[in-house]
């Protein structure tokens, strides 16, 4: 079946079987790599693992990869056309098979989609507890809210006392809630998503959560330290496999997933393409101090004049490794007192609200005993 002229609904019909791709996809490189250092020819690697993938789209690729491979194409060549590499890794594949370092600049491909997936598995690990605990908290509120409140709000309002004003906002919000909850609490789910969807995901909007991100203190930390150990190892690995330094910085720039990284490694490449030096940009690009550390910045410029950029960059990733997985951990330590005390602060206003009138209501029968 041509799944080309079907028409749009089709290939969203399609897309419902590549439930597992990334992982498929993950397996295929890794294996692929293991069985090239293995010296067995790259054709037969490929069918090899053809056999065992089961998504319709990684079989599409791989067929397309194989039937090139098998006309005498390039890996490079075979590569782009299967669509199973992203643009940026062309050059360290071409240059791998024009040097004879293909096996080795392969590797660094593998290694990079692995510190990839770890750092996103990573942030799931830290961050699973305090989300898990923060959806529980707001069905809890919306339970309260839309169930507990109205019934309360009734109660109370018929109490011929004076009310505490946190009793009364509660009253209030509960009778609101009550008629018009229906419609109101989707309208609120749906607003706080297209809020988080347009802050962080959208395009064109989500350097603003970016900038956000990028200024908060300790999260901060988090996400320069995991940039600086992608840019570093990076930086090392293609140096050292023979690229050329614009188009290592261009790598650089086409794979970073922060805007502002990429806005910088865009000026890199253009400064250095122009013959500066890394001493140079650094001095001139605003806001550096932000992206990468004053310390970091003096050892990229020591290195690139002594000559060692390249086991400098490597030295600085596998530091910042360690601190990587330092900073993931304290994430989850930082995130869970602060969610619990949120948590807290809403039982508190909860439980004083009830408590209160309770409290009045019992003054006003003593006074009249």
């Amino acid at each position: 079946m041509d799944f080309k002229n079907n028409g749009k609904t089709l290939n969203r019909k399609k897309n419902l079987f590549n439930f597992g791709y990334a992982k498929e996809e993950d397996y295929f490189f890794e294996n692929l790599s293991i069985l090239m250092s293995s010296g067995m020819p790259i054709s037969e690697a490929i069918l090899s693992l053809k056999r065992e993938v089961r998504t319709p789209r990684m079989i599409k690729n791989i067929s397309v990869l194989e039937q090139e491979v098998n006309n005498g194409a390039s890996l490079y060549i075979a590569l782009e056309k299967s669509q199973l590499l992203p643009k940026h890794f062309g050059d360290l594949i071409r240059v791998g098979e024009n040097s004879g370092l293909l096996v080795d600049n392969f590797n660094i491909i593998v290694g990079q989609r692995q510190k990839e997936r770890i750092f996103r598995s990573q942030i799931k690990v830290a961050m699973a507890y305090p989300v898990g605990v923060f959806a529980v908290a707001i069905m809890i509120g919306i339970g309260i809210t839309w169930f507990l409140l109205p019934r309360l709000s009734s109660v109370f309002s018929q109490l011929q006392i004076k009310l505490p004003w946190i009793t009364q906002v509660m009253i209030n919000f509960g009778q609101f809630i009550g008629h018009s909850g229906y419609y109101v609490l989707p309208i609120a789910v749906l607003v706080i998503f297209l809020f988080f969807y347009f802050l962080f995901y959208h395009k064109k909007t989500k350097s603003a959560g970016e900038w956000i991100i990028l200024h908060l203190p300790k999260v901060k930390k988090i996400i320069q330290d995991a940039e600086i150990s992608r840019f570093s190892y990076l930086m090392g690995s293609l140096l050292g496999a023979g690229l050329p330094i614009d188009v290592t910085i261009g790598f650089l720039a086409d794979s970073a997933n922060i805007g502002a990284y990429k806005k910088f490694y865009n000026f890199l490449r253009r400064k250095v393409s122009d013959g500066e030096s890394f001493a140079r940009v650094f001095a001139s690009y605003p806001g550096i101090d932000t992206l990468i550390p004053p310390p970091i910045q003096q050892t990229i410029v020591s290195s690139e004049n002594s000559g060692r950029l390249s086991e400098s960059s490597l030295h600085i990733s596998k530091i910042f490794e360690t601190r990587m997985e330092i900073n993931y951990k304290y994430l989850a330590t930082m995130m869970e007192p602060i969610l619990l005390v949120i948590v807290w602060l809403g039982v508190l206003a909860i439980a004083l609200a009830i408590v209160l009138p309770i409290y009045s209501l019992i003054g006003g029968m003593g006074q009249q005993i």
